[in-house]
């Protein structure tokens, strides 16, 4: 069965001209872009909205493999056949599919990334193509590339039942096009992209919240120093990095900001010496007085570059170093390096003055429950 033959373009005597078309092709595929959610739909709105404007009976598109752009076994083929019904397509398909043969037009539309016409299908395609296209009533196609930077995301076909007329303004067209899907395709996977590694780092943050939760916890529930002791405990462990810790004796209880001050100055003290001093020992002091508490924390690691001696504010020693002196400035406190290119010494200094002493959680209760 052969195709009812249609205009590739309207005839001269009809209103709208080539320019008209090519003008409405160009907007349409802006559109079509914007509409689409996935490759395979603006490719399958791309080649019906092509094929209303210009009356091309049909059309196909091939999604190329990342592996290998003409690798037919990685590929994902679209088809745009409005006159036919499903089960007369799937009769046809062998046929359609023989339209290829003889010439290989994917190759030549990729190398060089530019639209190509077959004005004449029955001099281009070898004996079964001729064959397909007599049977279809298809005299020319036009092939188009999507372009991904240098490379070719996809190959759009489009079959007349009349000869397609080349020109140089038809090829800047349907290349315009098709770096118009394909820009419009980018966007939409970075978008995709974007929402998906948005959607990890609040995972990672909710995490992160839970973790310091169970910290914090652990602070208000024991108090600084025995926490202080299963985090060394555990940084030993992991590091292989042997950690001495001289804490205050007893079991005061601090503010809880302060509490959280010096369990963060330790534990981010710690992890920049295993990060980044290649240290075997590190030493960490705590002392209380009655107007301050100081922590120290050495290593016997490779020190910071260059000589740095009794600097309250260093600029140029990282980022858990400019974090944890932040902390320390809220706490009013003010800490200090020292270092002589063998080892680093750390010392912060916390004000107590005007804080009042904490009660644990366990206290606070006994003491309501006794006011009751």
């Amino acid at each position: 069965m052969k195709l009812q033959k249609t205009h590739g373009y309207k005839s001269q005597e009809e209103p709208q001209t080539k320019q008209a078309i090519y003008t409405k092709l160009l907007r349409t595929a802006k559109v079509t872009a914007e509409e689409a959610a996935t490759l395979s739909d603006a490719l399958l709105l791309c080649l019906r909205r092509v094929c209303d404007c210009t009356r091309w009976p049909f059309a196909h598109a091939r999604i190329l493999s990342q592996e290998d752009a003409l690798d037919a076994h990685g590929a994902k083929e679209v088809w745009y056949v409005p006159f036919l019904d499903a089960q007369t397509f799937r009769d046809k398909a062998l046929g359609m599919s023989h339209l290829r043969s003889g010439i290989d037009w994917r190759a030549r539309v990729v190398s060089t990334g530019k639209p190509i016409v077959l004005c004449d299908l029955a001099h281009e395609l070898d004996l079964k193509g001729q064959r397909a296209a007599r049977d279809l009533g298809l005299r020319s196609a036009l092939a188009m590339p999507v372009l991904a930077g240098d490379s070719a995301t996809a190959i759009c076909e489009f079959f007349s039942s009349t000869f397609i007329q080349e020109d140089e303004l038809l090829q800047e067209v349907f290349a315009a096009i098709g770096t118009t899907l394909a820009h419009a395709i980018e966007a939409k996977q970075y978008r995709a992209r974007l929402h998906e590694m948005t959607a990890r780092l609040l995972s990672l943050q909710d995490d992160e919240r839970r973790r310091l939760a169970r910290e914090l916890h652990v602070l208000e529930e024991l108090g600084v120093f025995p926490a202080l002791r299963q985090f060394v405990e555990g940084f030993s462990e992991r590091s292989g990095i042997l950690v001495t810790l001289d804490l205050p004796a007893g079991c005061v209880r601090m503010p809880l900001d302060i509490e959280t001050t010096i369990y963060r100055v330790v534990q981010e003290s710690l992890a920049n010496i295993h990060r980044h001093s290649h240290a075997s020992r590190a030493t960490v002091r705590i002392a209380r007085h009655p107007a301050e508490i100081t922590i120290t924390v050495e290593d016997n690691g490779s020190g910071l570059p260059g000589a740095i001696e009794n600097v309250s504010y260093p600029t140029k020693v990282g980022v858990g170093i400019g974090s944890m002196r932040e902390r320390v400035r809220q706490c009013g406190g003010r800490l200090e390096l020292h270092s002589q290119g063998v080892g680093t010494q750390l010392q912060v200094s916390l004000p107590l003055a005007q804080t009042q002493p904490a009660l644990t959680r366990a206290a606070a209760a006994a003491a309501g429950a006794a006011r009751s």
